[in-house]
C-alpha cells in the first residue's frame, strides 16, 4: 500500500516502479496465496496473530482459549508476502498436567514451528519451515530469567501492534490508559525500589529504554488521530502491521541527527533541547524525512553564503543532510515524504510535534507549545505510581 496526493506525482511513479522491482535472480520480490501454520510442543498454545492475515478456522490441540488479534486457529491465510512482511504471534504456556498451575521449570523447553506455504510469481509453490526452541520458565519463581531475556525493542513493537488494533474498536483514551497500566505493572514487577520512595526507583539495563518507547508511542500517529484524516490513520496503522521491528521503532520513536561545524553528523535525542539555532536537524520518521535549518543556518542560506567561495564550509554543511536524506528516501519503500523547512517555517510542525517538549537549560533548544507533558514529567509520574504500596 502506498499513499500519495496525486497519481501524476513523481513520488507515485517511483513507488510504482519499486512495487515491480526484481531481486538479483530476476524475480519479483513478492508472492501470493500463502498460508502459515503453527505447530507447538504440548505446553505451548497459540493465542493469535496480529498482522495482515485472515483466519483459516483450523482448530487443534495447540489453540488457546485466549484470543489475541486473529485467534481461534493455528493456521492463517495471507493474500501476499514481500521481503518486509512480518507477523506478531502470541503464545500461552500451559501446565504439564491438571494438578499444576504452572509448568515444571527445570529443563523445560518449548518448541514452535512455523510452516509457510506460498506461490511465487513464476507459478511455483514453495514451503518454508522455521523451527525455534526457547527456554520456558515461570515468572513467579524465576523472575531473573525473564528479566535477563527481555527484549525491550520487540516488546515495544508487540505493544504497539496491540494498541493500534485496539484503536480500531475502542476510543484512543481507553487505549492510552491500557498502555499506561501495562507499563506500570511491568515496572512494579521488574524495577528495584523501596516502597513509597521514588528516589530509589531503578530499572534493569534491559528495560531502560522501554518507558521512553512507551512515551513516544502514546504521542504517535498510531494512537493520536487529531489532525489526521481517516485515510492517513489507516495507512499508518497498515504499515505498522507490515514492517520489520527496526522500521516500526523508527515509526514510534523517529531518529534525529544533528549537523554542525563542531564535527561529523551525530545522532541526538528526540528532544526539543537538540534543536539549536546553529545546527541542521535531519529527522527520519519512516513516513517523512525532514530537514530543519536552525535560525542562524537559515539566515546564512537566505543570504547566499553557500555561493561564496570563501564560505565553502557552509555549502558543505548545507549539502550533507540533503545527500543523506536522498540516501534514506531511495533505500526505502514506500518512499517517504520529503520536507525541507527552517525555524518558524510552517512545516517545522512535522519536527516539533514529535520531539520531547522538554524545558532545557536557558538558551538550549526551542520552546514547543503543547499540552503534552515532557518525558521527565512522565517518568516522575511513572516512578510515583510504581512505588506506591
Amino acid at each position: 500500500m502506498i499513499m500519495m496526493h496525486s497519481f501524476t506525482s513523481g513520488e507515485f511513479e517511483k513507488n510504482l516502479e519499486k512495487v515491480f522491482s526484481k531481486n538479483k535472480d530476476g524475480e519479483y520480490s513478492m508472492c501470493f496465496s500463502a498460508t502459515l501454520s503453527i505447530k507447538t510442543s504440548r505446553q505451548i498454545k497459540v493465542e493469535g496473530c496480529i498482522g495482515h492475515v485472515s483466519s483459516a478456522n483450523i482448530k487443534g490441540a495447540n489453540v488457546s482459549d485466549t484470543v489475541e488479534g486473529i485467534g481461534g486457529t493455528n493456521t492463517w491465510k495471507i493474500n501476499s508476502l514481500s521481503t518486509n512482511s512480518t507477523f506478531a504471534f502470541f503464545f500461552e504456556v500451559v501446565a504439564n498436567n491438571t494438578n499444576q498451575n504452572v509448568p515444571e521449570m527445570q529443563n523445560n523447553y518449548g518448541i514452535v514451528q512455523f510452516i509457510t506455504n506460498y506461490l511465487t510469481c513464476s507459478g511455483i509453490r514453495k514451503t518454508r519451515v522455521t523451527t525455534i526452541c526457547r527456554f520456558v520458565t515461570d515468572i513467579t519463581s524465576n523472575m531473573n530469567h525473564i528479566s535477563a531475556s527481555f527484549d525491550e525493542e520487540t516488546a515495544t513493537c508487540l505493544i504497539a501492534r496491540k494498541a493500534a488494533l485496539q484503536c480500531s474498536t475502542e476510543d484512543s483514551s481507553l487505549v492510552l490508559r491500557w498502555i499506561d497500566r501495562t507499563l506500570i505493572r511491568l515496572c512494579q514487577k521488574f524495577a528495584d525500589f523501596q516502597g513509597n520512595n521514588t528516589n530509589s526507583f531503578t530499572l534493569p539495563v534491559q528495560f531502560s529504554l522501554y518507558p521512553q518507547f512507551m512515551f513516544h508511542l502514546r504521542r504517535s500517529n498510531f494512537i493520536q488521530v487529531f489532525n489526521y484524516s481517516p485515510d492517513e490513520t489507516s495507512y499508518y496503522r497498515h504499515m505498522l502491521f507490515t514492517e520489520s521491528p527496526k522500521n516500526m521503532l523508527i515509526m514510534i520513536q523517529p531518529c534525529l541527527y544533528s549537523y554542525s561545524f563542531n564535527g561529523p553528523p551525530q545522532p541526538v535525542p528526540l528532544d526539543a533541547a537538540s534543536i539549536k539555532t546553529d545546527t541542521i536537524i535531519l529527522m527520519d520518521t519512516f513516513f517523512q524525512v525532514v530537514i530543519y535549518h536552525g535560525e542562524v543556518i537559515d539566515r546564512w542560506r537566505k543570504n547566499g553564503y553557500q555561493d561564496r567561495p570563501e564560505y565553502s564550509n557552509v555549502k558543505f554543511l548545507l549539502n550533507a543532510p540533503q545527500m543523506d536524506a536522498q540516501d534514506l528516501i531511495n533505500g526505502r519503500f514506500p518512499l517517504p515524504h520529503f520536507v525541507d523547512t527552517e525555524a518558524d517555517g510552517s512545516q517545522a510542525r512535522f519536527l516539533l510535534c514529535r520531539v520531547n517538549p522538554s524545558k532545557g537549560k536557558q538558551g538550549d533548544g526551542v520552546n514547543v507549545l503543547t499540552d503534552d507533558v515532557s518525558f521527565q514529567v512522565f517518568m516522575n509520574h511513572l516512578r510515583r505510581l510504581s512505588v506506591e504500596a
